[in-house]
């Protein structure tokens, strides 16, 4: 995959269109494998010609369209405004992202994947998973467990972990028969 990005990289403008077919292949696994680990199945989903498909499933065309959406949001605001302005809306956005995504996967809807309540309820019942950052059992009332800008910077990378770790644990199980 990562050749092929590369050769739509170096391609231009006509490789726009094999960027955005591959992207679309990245995301669709990943819905899958979340679909997967949601539903409590214990190994990873094979791939399957259906995730070649560009049209069958909706799901990462909209999560395209979602950071696309925040992205010239984020632009927009830091020209219209001010920059420091488009520095917060930013880190609102990469705060909620994994939120966004897993409304997404388990809803299938765009619209209420972007509803600021539906996001605030998924951060909310995650709980530490998504708040406190890497150490979620060592955080304080203040959501950054008192580790400063490292934690910070931390937190952003380790959030998607904690999320499919909180809905891994929140999963209903299969039982042996």
């Amino acid at each position: 995959m990562a050749i092929l990005l590369s050769i739509a990289e170096k391609a231009g403008f006509p490789g726009i269109p094999l960027a955005l077919i591959l992207v679309s292949w990245h995301f669709k696994y990943a819905y899958v494998l979340f679909d997967h680990v949601v539903r409590g199945v214990d190994e990873p989903p094979a791939l399957d010609i259906n995730m070649v498909n560009p049209v069958n499933e909706q799901r990462p065309i909209a999560q395209v369209i979602i950071l696309a959406a925040v992205a010239a949001l984020v632009k927009l605001t830091a020209s219209a405004l001010s920059p420091a302005a488009g520095t917060v809306l930013a880190a609102l956005a990469l705060f909620f992202f994994p939120a966004s995504v897993a409304i997404l996967g388990l809803e299938g809807n765009m619209l209420k994947a972007v509803y600021p309540v539906a996001l605030v309820r998924m951060v909310a019942g995650a709980g530490g998973h998504v708040r406190g950052g890497a150490q979620p059992h060592r955080r304080r009332r203040s959501g950054l467990g008192g580790c400063g800008a490292a934690l910070a910077l931390d937190a952003g990378a380790n959030r998607r972990r904690h999320v499919r770790g909180s809905l891994y644990l929140q999963r209903p199980r299969r039982r042996p028969v």
